[in-house]
């Protein structure tokens, strides 16, 4: 995950690309779904990014979407701004678009989400 700080350069943070504090703050406040599924525990699959900061964040796509929750609630109390993100957590799923993408899809539109 990209985290919501400009103290990492991109594409580990927000850093170097232009942006503002006050931009973090609008990305901080925004009401972003994360959704997770709670099989995407392999932290071995070849295409799972294994560089240095990604594996600060977590040893797996699960753990780094609590981090990255918990990483942008943190910098939101920091700046003392509100932090409008929230995490679902997909059950059955791990890092598979089609069954993501379909749980999406039901949260969204058959009004169980928001």
């Amino acid at each position: 995950y990209t985290l919501p700080t400009l103290d990492l350069a991109y594409p580990d943070g927000l850093g170097g690309i232009g942006l503002s504090p006050d931009d973090v703050v609008r990305f901080l406040g925004y009401p972003l779904v994360i959704f997770s599924g709670d099989r995407d525990i392999d932290g071995t699959a070849e295409n799972f990014p294994k560089h240095e900061a990604a594996m600060a964040q977590g040893p797996n796509r699960f753990a780094r979407a609590q981090f990255f929750l918990d990483y942008g609630r943190a910098a939101a109390a920091k700046l003392g701004v509100p932090c409008r993100w929230t995490r679902v957590v997909v059950p059955g799923v791990a890092h598979e678009g089609t069954k993501m993408s379909a749980f999406a899809a039901q949260y969204w539109f058959d009004g169980t989400g928001g």
